[in-house]
């Protein structure tokens, strides 16, 4: 018993989670007594089905509550995530977030506005629309996912409507309240198709206020956002489409606990059309896809619309505006083709500090070029292949080759603000910066970057298969990492315009089982990573030229290796028990010491029992202590602000259809009110020191869904 409680001290959350889930299994099987004949299809979390795959509707198959992208993403089984506030959750896979992960919308890409990620595309993402799409690949799987993609990609993509004679026009509403924030949520949609189009349309309105903990402390977390789309597609024949989508969405008045500013107001928009062409004729291009998309977003931070403040006036407007396409040929075979094509991606950031020590109304002189128009263009070339090698193994071959072009246009403008180490009498430009930091400028620099994939599986059995790879993975530096040029007293924070690109190198295996009843899936996986890009602290490294502890940028070796788990037991046509378990370590290489921001061992349990018209269900989510923290700024990074203790919680939910058309949910989450918090931190530009931010206590909520 004493060894069973020092493992408990040491890796189980406080909550116990073997306790819980007992409860949990007697009560399911007293439900189980009732077993009707036929058939049911549970509903519930999305299915981790695949060994690095997770693909679902977020409107449909998610049954509890979420304020944004990033947070219905932290649901998902291998994903967690890392909060500021109640808007802007950031998404991490494999211990890696921001461009390690590609974030895509129908064929397009869009990169926040913000240099504090208040708003990253995870926050951007239209989940509201029922015919959505959502598949989230751990890992570099595939060279078609997009330059990067290092820790995984997120692809959201719309499902045309099917044309129904009998009934063209289909209108769903839905409205929704969760207590803890007193969070206010309505949309519609609708979609009128023809034998040969169809136009579809949504939009939605969501308002919160700021939660509070599990001890009752309020969080700064209110926000408003508000967003809608259209897309009109068009079917010439059974073998083509086209499709043009226009989307908008606008957060307001959003409140950030991990921040030294809100946001009063930030602007997305993305334009794109997308087509394809199945070939007829005996030709080598079976089939063509192309799209075009471009993608604006404006963003507006400050520290005073929002809070209380006297003096010291800041605000940063800022800019992103992203442009790109992608060309794919299927060729030579229709059952496993060659997919050849070439991509181009280009993001252009730029944003800029004005301050007024004493007048908010004049906040218009340049405290700090944050990114000074950055440009980072690339433009890829791909083939792969799968070939079936015997009935039992398949081989997947893939290989990339991208070529980056950066530049930083703003580099030489000097702000009109003093800066504490200036010499000149006014503020230092991002060169000056560059300069004092690293003994450069900011120059144009070109990348030449290979990335590939070999997979392999082969079936063991009917329903056992093994499988694993090899892949590389090229993750180029993004504007802050290059570019950041934020002064703020002593703090500083600075990045690096000659910093190499992540080489990620991944090793993984794994096997699958699956029968009528049951389906696992174990998986482990190795990344040798060179030149990884740490944000680090001054003190004199190789290449930094200073040792006041600024948070500045260089290449280390690392490595990050894991263990992703799922199971699915449907123990009857009734009830269904769901678990999932991730594991990340993360090291340093040169310093043998951990590296930070890895989240620990995390994971979920979810129970549901469903009949032909209702359904009622559990999830225990849990996650152990995160010892391995590197929180010495001396002699570290200092950005893991603590060794973050485990927890669990207790989600109940439950719902009903009514007459085919009218859905209720309801539920309570962290039924316990557990005060906890994620072990990822968040910084900023405006204080780049970590803040970790409470994730909200004990909350009921409710949602109606009209389908006609």
């Amino acid at each position: 018993m004493s060894n069973l409680s020092n493992i408990h001290t040491r890796y189980v959350a406080r909550v116990s989670i073997l306790e819980l889930l007992l409860v949990l299994l007697v009560c399911a099987s007293v439900l189980a007594q009732d077993r009707p004949p036929t058939e049911i299809l549970l509903k519930g979390a999305p299915h981790a089905l695949h060994h690095a795959e997770c693909e679902f509707n977020p409107t449909t198959d998610e049954l509890q509550p979420y304020r944004d992208g990033g947070e219905m993403l932290g649901l998902v089984p291998g994903v967690t995530a890392g909060r500021m506030g109640g808007h802007g959750s950031e998404p991490v896979i494999r211990g890696q977030s921001q461009n390690q992960i590609n974030i895509i919308s129908d064929g397009s890409f869009s990169f926040g506005g913000c240099p504090n990620r208040m708003d990253p595309p995870s926050s951007m993402l239209d989940i509201h629309d029922p015919d959505k799409r959502v598949k989230v690949t751990r890992g570099y799987q595939s060279v078609l996912q997009g330059p990067g993609a290092s820790g995984g990609t997120v692809e959201v993509e719309s499902v045309p409507p099917l044309f129904d004679m009998q009934a063209p026009f289909k209108l769903s509403t839905f409205s929704s309240y969760d207590s803890n924030g007193n969070t206010r949520d309505f949309g519609a949609n609708g979609d009128l198709s023809f034998r040969r189009g169809y136009i579809k349309t949504g939009g939605f309105w969501k308002d919160s206020d700021s939660y509070q903990d599990g001890s009752g402390d309020t969080v700064r977390s209110a926000f408003r956002t508000q967003g809608g789309r259209l897309e009109v597609g068009a079917l010439p024949d059974s073998n083509s489409s086209i499709r043009i989508l226009l989307s908008r969405n606008r957060t307001t008045d959003a409140l950030y606990a991990g921040a030294g500013m809100d946001s009063p107001n930030s602007d997305a928009s993305t334009i794109g059309i997308n087509a394809s062409r199945r070939s007829t004729s005996e030709s080598f291009i079976k089939q063509i896809s192309l799209n075009a998309y471009s993608s604006y977003v404006d963003h507006l931070m400050d520290n005073y619309s929002l809070r209380e403040r006297t003096e010291g006036f800041m605000r940063a407007p800022s800019e992103s505006n992203t442009h790109g396409g992608r060309i794919l040929i299927h060729a030579f075979e229709i059952e496993n083709p060659w997919k050849i094509g070439v991509d181009v991606l280009n993001n252009n950031r730029d944003a800029r500090r004005y301050g007024n020590k004493s007048d908010r109304s004049r906040v218009t002189m340049l405290q700090s070029v944050l990114w000074p128009d950055v440009s980072i263009n690339d433009v890829g070339l791909f083939v792969e292949k799968s070939v079936l090698l015997s009935e039992a193994t398949t081989a997947t071959i893939g290989l990339r080759y991208d070529y980056v072009d950066t530049s930083s246009d703003a580099a030489n403008v000097r702000p009109e603000m003093p800066s504490m180490i200036s010499m000149n009498g006014s503020g230092n430009s991002p060169n000056d910066l560059y300069q004092r930091y690293y003994g450069i400028n900011a120059e144009d620099q070109q990348e030449d970057n290979v990335g590939g994939v070999a997979h392999l599986q082969h079936a063991l059995a009917p329903n056992l298969l093994l499988f694993g790879g090899f892949s590389q993975a090229i993750r180029t530096a993004d504007a802050t990492e290059r570019a950041i040029a934020s002064e703020m007293g002593s703090e500083l924070w600075v990045g690096n315009p000659e910093i190499d690109p992540e080489t990620h190198q991944v090793f993984s295996a794994g096997l699958s089982y699956s029968t009528p009843s049951i389906a696992t899936n174990l998986q482990i996986y190795y990344d040798k990573i060179e030149d990884y890009i740490l944000r680090d602290r001054a003190r004199g490294q190789a290449g930094i030229l200073q040792q006041d502890g600024a948070n500045i940028y260089r290449n280390i070796d690392a490595a990050l290796a894991g263990t992703e788990a799922q199971v699915i037991w449907r123990i009857d046509q009734n009830l269904e028990v769901t678990g999932d378990l991730t594991y990340t370590r993360g090291t340093d290489l040169d310093r043998h010491r951990p590296l930070p921001q890895i989240p620990p061992l995390f994971g979920a349990i979810r129970t549901i029992y469903s009949k032909e018209s209702w359904s009622i269900g559990s999830t225990i989510r849990f996650a152990t202590e995160q010892y391995r923290v590197d929180t010495d700024k001396i002699s570290g990074t200092g950005r893991d602000l603590r060794k973050t203790p485990g927890y669990g919680t207790l989600d109940l939910f439950a719902s009903t259809e009514i007459l085919d058309t009218l859905e209720l949910r309801a539920g309570v989450t962290n039924l316990t009110d557990k005060t906890y918090a994620n072990h990822l931190n968040r910084s900023n530009s405006f204080d780049p020191e970590e803040i970790q931010v409470n994730e909200p206590g004990r909350s009921y909520f409710a949602q109606v869904i009209a389908r006609f």
